[in-house]
C-alpha cells in the first residue's frame, strides 16, 4: 500500500489508523488493484470523519458456505470508522 499517501491523509484528517492482523492469509490477486482498493477504503473512511477519529483495519479469514453447502475459509478485510455513514436517500 502507498503508506506515504495514507499517512499524509491520516495527518490531514486528524485520524489514527489501527491495524489488527488476524492469521496470515495468502490470496491470488492483482497487487496494484488490491492496493488501490484498500487505499480507497481508508481514504473514504477518513473523509467520513470530519472531526477526525480512528480507522480500524482488520484482516484474517472467515468461514463461508459455498454453493454446494460446504463451508470453506475466505480471506477477509474489514475497514471500520465512526463516520456519519451514507444518507438513506
Amino acid at each position: 500500500m502507498k503508506v506515504e499517501l495514507v499517512a499524509t491523509a491520516a495527518h490531514r484528517y486528524h485520524c489514527i489508523i489501527e491495524v489488527f492482523d488476524g492469521e496470515s492469509v495468502r490470496v491470488c490477486a492483482n497487487a496494484a488493484e488490491l492496493e488501490q482498493v484498500v487505499s480507497n477504503l481508508l481514504l473514504n473512511a477518513m473523509q467520513a470523519m470530519p472531526e477526525g477519529g480512528t480507522v480500524r483495519v482488520t484482516t484474517g479469514t472467515v468461514m463461508l458456505r459455498v454453493a454446494d453447502g460446504t463451508e470453506r475459509p475466505f480471506a477477509s478485510l474489514a475497514v471500520a470508522d465512526a463516520g456519519t455513514g451514507i444518507a438513506e436517500a
